[in-house]
C-alpha cells in the first residue's frame, strides 16, 4: 500500500468555509439567527428542517462555539471528543466512501471529482480543460453556496459524532446521557479570525499540533490519535487526477 505525506489543503478550503459564517454576518447556517459572540440554531423534527446536525424531534437550541473555546474550555471536554473523533473517523473511510473526509471535502474544489455521480455544473475552467468543482467563488452564489455546504458537512459530522456518543456511552454507562447530550448540542466551530485574540496568537494551536488527546471509544480511556484537524494521509492512488 502506497501512502503520500500528509497534506493540508483540503483542510485549508474546509476551515476558510467555517470562517466563512462570521463573513456572512452571523455565526450560523440558518437566516434569522441573531448575531453576537456565540449564535445559536435549532433542531426540528424531521430530516433537520432548517437547523443543523439532523432531526429526531429535539427542539433544543444550541450554540455554535468558537474553536478555541471548543477546543479548551472544561465544559466542553465531550463535545471536543466528539468533534476530534467524529473528524478522524471520516478521513479513516475510504476515499470511494461518499461519506469520507476525501469526498466531502471535494465537493468544495480539489479533487475535482463528481460527487454521487452528480453531473458538474459549468464548462471546464482553464485551459487545461479540468473542471474546477462544484463551489461558487466571484459571483452573488458565494455567500448562499457556502452555507447550503456548510450544513451539509454539518449534518454528516453529527452523524459520526452520535455514532461515537453511542460507543462511549456503553464504555462509560454512568456518563451515557451527558455523552448523548454532547452529541445533540455539538455544531460545526467557527474561527473568529478577525478577533483582537487572533491577531495576537494567530493560527490557533488546534490546528497545527501533530496529535492530539481523546478517549478511546470502546474503552472510555485515555487515548491519542492523529490531530484530525492538521493534516490528512491520503493514499497515493487517491490523489488529485
Amino acid at each position: 500500500m502506497q501512502w503520500y505525506g500528509r497534506t493540508t489543503c483540503a483542510h485549508v478550503c474546509s476551515w476558510i468555509c467555517f470562517a466563512l459564517l462570521a463573513l456572512c454576518g452571523a455565526y450560523a447556517i440558518v437566516k434569522g439567527v441573531p448575531r453576537g459572540p456565540r449564535s445559536a440554531i435549532s433542531r426540528t423534527s424531521g430530516s433537520g428542517g432548517s437547523g443543523s446536525g439532523g432531526g429526531g424531534g429535539d427542539t433544543q437550541v444550541y450554540h455554535r462555539l468558537e474553536i478555541a473555546e471548543l477546543m479548551t474550555h472544561p465544559a466542553h471536554a465531550k463535545q471536543r471528543v466528539l468533534f476530534l473523533w467524529a473528524l478522524h473517523q471520516q478521513q479513516l473511510r475510504p476515499p470511494s466512501d461518499p461519506g469520507s473526509y476525501y469526498q466531502l471535502l471535494g465537493i468544495h474544489g480539489a479533487p475535482f471529482t463528481a460527487y454521487r455521480e452528480i453531473a458538474p455544473p459549468g464548462p471546464p475552467c482553464n485551459p487545461t480543460k479540468q473542471w474546477c468543482g462544484y463551489c461558487h467563488h466571484g459571483d452573488s452564489l458565494f455567500p448562499t453556496w457556502h452555507r447550503a455546504y456548510l450544513l451539509f458537512l454539518e449534518r454528516h459530522l453529527a452523524a459520526e459524532a452520535a455514532a461515537v456518543a453511542a460507543r462511549l456511552a456503553r464504555a462509560q454507562p454512568g456518563q451515557a446521557v451527558k455523552w448523548h447530550a454532547a452529541a445533540a448540542a455539538l455544531r460545526v466551530p467557527y474561527w473568529e479570525f478577525a478577533g483582537r485574540g487572533a491577531a495576537r496568537q494567530g493560527v490557533p494551536r488546534c490546528f497545527v499540533q501533530e496529535s492530539t488527546a481523546v478517549l478511546d471509544p470502546d474503552t472510555g480511556r485515555p487515548a491519542v490519535i492523529p490531530n484530525p484537524l492538521r493534516s490528512q494521509l491520503l493514499l497515493a492512488t487517491a490523489w488529485l487526477p
